[in-house]
């Protein structure tokens, strides 16, 4: 049975709402009314003597005793009349105590914060070792402030900044400092650092879902000790943003769908041909290691060079197709009689390279041609891909076509002759001295006289063509391929492609479009793959993967346990055009269920950061 509650005495109540007791209360004998609000006693009488008859008489109350043996005074005063000093109760007491203790707290606390070593003691927690360097040499003094931009600001600016006030650079801002080499600072506080148009694909979330503004601390904690992982995120902050949530990357992962195979390789070559013919026939193992052999670090592999893979097979035909040079300008056929009967006279043309219209322009002639823009006039009338042949003698225009470009020609070999062509890289190493001697002999009709000394790397003239040639060094030529630079990055695409076409094919001088790819850049301009990918350059991506922990097994050592051939009769189709993610692999993809025999919880890990970066640089970073 529960204890009944004590009975209220009113006599021991202290009052606890009120700051102030009656002074007399510990003599135990506190007057009925205490002190007031202020703390100042009343000093009531205990009685209000009344007069009867001339006489003053008490009136006090039988329960405080009854009238007192002295009766009031002669005056009409109370002779019992309390009067004490107010004391404040243990709660006022304790409150006053609070209150003093917190003014000198916060006293402290503004001196401390105020003073040179604040950066010091507030600090609340070392910094991992990565970012520990900002505290060697002079940045000790302005430590904080290299991270934070309200360090350097004064106590009074802090306390301003909590009605709402900014305070300086947001750290984020101050994290670009350091940074911004690796991350654009455009997109910094971005998702992923990609424009928000860009995420929004199917499975994404909308445009208006996708954070603008997240700020680094929101993933990257300081002050935790100098073996911080400041870099490790789990799942659950992933999935904190992304709307498609994923329990374990072995059940409710999409499977992936062209990994790692999403572009055509940038050196045209089919493996299933070199490796069930070529090689089968030349009686040769074909081998992965072959050609690709892996980085120092191990996480990359990386293609060999001509030299150690190609140069056995191709040499050859490389030479074959250079034997007899490469003409920087050659003399057409023009019919001259019909060129004066239209009023455009040649005086001063070899007799014999006259006749009947015929003959093609070099294509690194007819680059230099178009860039004076009467003769670029010309050609687009007679066509970027023309031949002499086709000019009717008929067609008035045609004809004025032919005859300025025939003045432009006069023109080119005066330059050439006297070096004052803008393009040096084009005709590097021409002499002007073999050009005045080939124009001399060509006009004197003297086939004695030319240079034929076919040296690799030489020009000569060549009497029977009336051309200047080049002769290539062979693979890698720094001359073939400056000119096939200059040819794409014309801005006249049907010219481009007609001069383009004159390097295209298996009897093309040095062949190099067929091996060396050509594709367009995000910009709109051709490029031309000289080299096969690099890992190391590329740059960074959504998918990460390193080659190092997945050849320790020694069943994946073999490359082709991951990646498998998918014969194809040839990978000519997939260089047709200039876009690169057009093609057919020659790989099979690469499965899902292939990475998740080991990528689970209780094997080697499933996290989100095991494969995928956060910080990418495909749209916008450097």
């Amino acid at each position: 049975m529960r204890d009944s509650l004590p009975k209220f005495e009113p006599a021991g109540y202290d009052r606890p709402n009120q700051p102030w007791i009656c002074g007399r209360a510990a003599e135990g004998e506190a007057c009925a009314f205490g002190p007031g609000p202020k703390g100042v006693c009343p000093a009531l009488a205990e009685c209000k003597p009344v007069e009867r008859a001339g006489q003053w008489h008490c009136d006090r109350s039988q329960v405080r005793g009854g009238a007192c043996d002295h009766g009031p005074t002669p005056d009409g005063k109370c002779c019992h009349s309390h009067a004490c000093k107010p004391v404040r109760n243990l709660r006022a007491v304790r409150g006053v105590l609070v209150r003093a203790m917190m003014i000198f707290v916060a006293g402290l606390s503004l001196m401390m914060l105020g003073s040179r070593s604040r950066d010091h003691w507030i600090a609340p927690g070392p910094l991992t070792s990565h970012h520990s360097q900002v505290l060697l040499g002079e940045g000790w003094e302005q430590r904080c402030n290299q991270c934070h931009g309200a360090a350097k600001e004064p106590v009074g600016t802090w306390l301003s900044a909590i009605v709402g006030s900014s305070i300086g650079p947001v750290q984020s801002t101050k994290c670009m400092d350091c940074h911004d080499k690796t991350i654009s600072r455009e997109l910094a506080l971005v998702a992923h650092n990609v424009p928000a148009e860009m995420l929004l694909e199917d499975g994404m979330p909308r445009k208006d879902q996708i954070a603008n503004n997240l700020a680094c601390a929101v993933c990257h904690q300081e002050h935790h000790g100098a073996d911080h992982a400041i870099s490790a995120m789990d799942n659950t902050r992933c999935q904190t943003c992304h709307t498609q949530q994923y329990e374990s990357f072995a059940t409710d992962h999409p499977d992936f769908q062209l990994w790692p195979y999403e572009r055509r390789t940038r050196i045209a070559f089919n493996h299933s041909t070199h490796g069930g013919k070529y090689f089968a026939e030349k009686q040769k193992e074909f081998r992965c290691q072959q050609c690709h052999v892996e980085d120092d670090s191990r996480g990359v592999q990386l293609t060999l060079g001509f030299e150690a893979s190609c140069a056995e097979c191709h040499t050859e035909d490389i030479a074959t197709t250079t034997a007899s040079g490469v003409a920087l300008v050659a003399l057409p056929m023009l019919d001259v009689d019909a060129l004066a009967d239209a009023g455009h006279p040649v005086p001063n043309w070899p007799e014999r390279a006259s006749g009947d219209f015929d003959g093609r322009l070099p294509a690194m002639m007819k680059l230099l041609l178009a860039r004076d823009p009467k003769a670029r006039e010309a050609i687009e009338v007679l066509g970027p891909g023309f031949d002499f042949f086709d000019v009717d003698p008929d067609d008035e225009q045609q004809m004025a076509a032919t005859a300025t470009l025939v003045t432009s020609m006069e023109q080119l070999l005066a330059e050439l002759a006297t070096n004052k062509q803008a393009d040096g890289s084009v005709a590097a190493g021409l002499s002007p001295k073999l050009v005045e001697a080939a124009r001399g002999a060509w006009l004197a009709d003297d086939t004695d006289s030319a240079d034929t000394d076919r040296d690799p790397g030489r020009w000569w003239s060549d009497a029977d063509s009336l051309s200047i040639r080049y002769q290539p060094k062979g693979h890698a030529d720094p001359l073939l391929r400056a000119w096939l630079d200059a040819i794409v990055a014309l801005d006249d695409v049907p010219l481009r492609d007609a001069l383009l076409s004159d390097f295209t094919g298996p009897a093309a001088p040095g062949r190099c479009t067929t091996c060396h790819s050509v594709e367009q850049t995000a910009g709109g301009r051709l490029v031309i793959n000289w080299h096969a990918n690099n890992p190391r350059e590329a740059l960074r991506g959504f998918t990460k993967f390193s080659h190092a922990p997945h050849l320790l097994p020694v069943e994946l050592r073999d490359c082709t346990s991951c990646h498998a051939l998918a014969p194809m009769p040839t990978a000519d189709a997939n260089y047709t055009g200039f876009n690169p993610a057009v093609h057919t692999s020659d790989f099979h993809p690469i499965s899902k269920s292939m990475c998740a025999t080991c990528h689970t919880r209780g094997a080697v890990g499933d996290s989100c950061t095991q494969c995928h970066n956060y910080h990418v640089q495909e749209f916008g970073g450097r």
